[in-house]
C-alpha cells in the first residue's frame, strides 16, 4: 500500500481527497494526507473523511517518507514549482490539467521524472471513463470509415478562474486529451479565436480548430458564458457518426447517417443521397472515473508502470494550449505546433 498526499483543496482537491478517501477504505492507501495553505479547507476535509490527515505545511508532506506520491490540484500557475520540488523530494506526481502553463516547464518535469526513475502523470481524468474508451474502440474498429471531422462543446455558465487563466486553459485540455486519444496522434496546427467580454486578458468565449496530418479537422467551442451545459463531442465518419455527450442518461449513441455519391465523381447535389437509417445507443458502465485516474497512479507507482496518460501526453496537450495563445494573440492566425 502506498502513501498519497493531494496538494491544493480549492474545487477539485476536495474530490480528489474523497475518491482517496475510498481507496484507504478499500486498503489500495496507506496514509493520507490533505494539504493547503487554508486551515479551514483543511479542517472540512477532516470532518468529511476522517481518517486523513490534515497539513499546512507542504515542506512537511515534502519530507515524510511514508508518503510516496502527490495529487497537485492547485493552480495552474503553480503546476510547475510545485512539481518539480516534489520531484526533487524524490515524489511520484500526477497534476490535474494542463500539466504545466508551458512546454518548456513541462519538459523539464519529464527529464528530471525520467532521470529518477519517478511516476509523472497527466490528469486527463475523461480518459479513464467507460464512454470515452468505448468510443475509441468503436472508431479504432473502423465501424464509422474514414474519420471526417471532429465536433465539440464544453459550454457553460461560469465558472471564471482566478488563477488567472483563460477558457482555453480551463476547459480545453479535456477536449484536446479526449481527440488526441481517440485518432491517436496530435495535431500538426491550430488556430484559435476569443474574445474577452469581462475580465480584460481573460477570454471567455473561444473557438479552437485543430488540424491533424491525414485531413481531420476538430472544432472546439468552449465557454464560460452559455445559457445551457452543453457537454456535446460528435466524430463524424463516411460511414457512421457517433456522439458522446455526458448529459444524457445514455452518453453514447451511433448513428448509421452519411452521404452516398450516386457516381464516384459528384458534380452537383444531384449526385448526394442521404443516408438515415437510424440511432443506437451504447451501453457503457456508470463508474467514477476519478476514482479509476487516481487507482492507476498508485498500480503505476507500486509496479513501476508507464501511466495511461504520462507526463509525455501531458506536454501534447500544453503544446495545442500554447500554441492557441500564441494565435489568438495574433487574431487567429495558424500556428504549427513545434517538436
Amino acid at each position: 500500500m502506498t502513501g498519497i498526499a493531494v496538494i491544493g483543496l480549492g474545487y477539485w482537491g476536495p474530490k480528489i481527497a474523497r475518491n482517496l478517501s475510498k481507496l484507504q477504505e478499500l486498503g489500495e492507501v496507506e496514509r493520507l494526507i490533505a494539504c493547503d495553505l487554508n486551515e479551514g479547507k483543511c479542517d472540512a476535509i477532516k470532518s468529511q473523511h476522517p481518517k486523513a490527515e490534515t497539513t499546512t505545511d507542504f515542506d512537511s508532506v515534502l519530507s515524510n517518507k511514508s508518503i510516496k506520491g502527490l495529487v497537485i490540484a492547485t493552480p495552474v500557475t503553480t503546476h510547475y514549482k510545485i512539481a518539480k520540488q516534489a520531484l526533487e523530494a524524490g515524489k511520484h506526481i500526477m497534476i490535474e490539467k494542463p500539466l504545466t502553463q508551458t512546454a518548456e516547464q513541462a519538459k523539464e518535469l519529464i527529464k528530471i521524472a525520467r532521470e529518477k526513475k519517478l511516476v509523472l502523470m497527466a490528469g486527463h481524468t475523461f480518459e479513464y471513463t467507460s464512454a470515452v474508451n468505448k468510443a475509441k474502440e468503436i472508431i479504432d474498429s473502423g465501424e464509422l470509415g474514414k474519420i471526417l471531422f471532429v465536433n465539440s462543446s464544453r459550454l457553460n455558465l461560469g465558472l471564471f478562474q482566478l488563477d488567472p487563466i483563460d477558457v482555453l486553459y480551463d476547459l480545453a485540455p479535456h477536449d484536446i486529451s479526449i481527440i488526441n486519444f481517440w485518432l491517436g496522434k496530435e495535431p500538426k496546427a491550430v488556430s484559435a479565436s476569443g474574445k474577452s467580454h469581462f475580465i480584460p486578458g481573460i477570454v471567455d468565449d473561444a473557438h479552437l480548430c485543430m488540424e491533424y496530418s491525414d485531413g481531420v479537422i476538430a472544432n472546439v467551442h468552449d465557454s464560460w458564458l452559455y445559457p445551457i451545459k452543453d457537454r456535446e463531442m460528435a466524430v463524424v465518419g463516411t460511414k457512421k457518426m457517433l456522439v458522446y455527450d455526458i448529459t444524457k442518461e445514455n452518453e453514447l449513441t451511433v448513428y448509421d447517417k452519411g452521404v452516398d455519391l450516386l457516381q464516384e465523381n459528384a458534380k452537383s447535389a444531384k449526385d448526394i443521397e442521404y443516408r438515415d437509417k437510424g440511432a443506437v445507443p451504447i451501453a457503457t458502465e456508470k463508474t467514477e472515473a476519478l476514482q479509476a485516474e487516481l487507482a492507476h497512479f498508485i498500480e503505476c507507482i507500486e509496479r513501476n508502470k508507464e501511466p495511461k496518460t504520462s507526463g509525455e501526453i501531458g506536454l501534447r496537450v500544453v503544446k495545442v494550449l500554447e500554441a492557441a495563445e500564441q494565435s489568438l494573440a495574433h487574431n487567429g492566425a495558424r500556428v504549427e505546433i513545434r517538436e
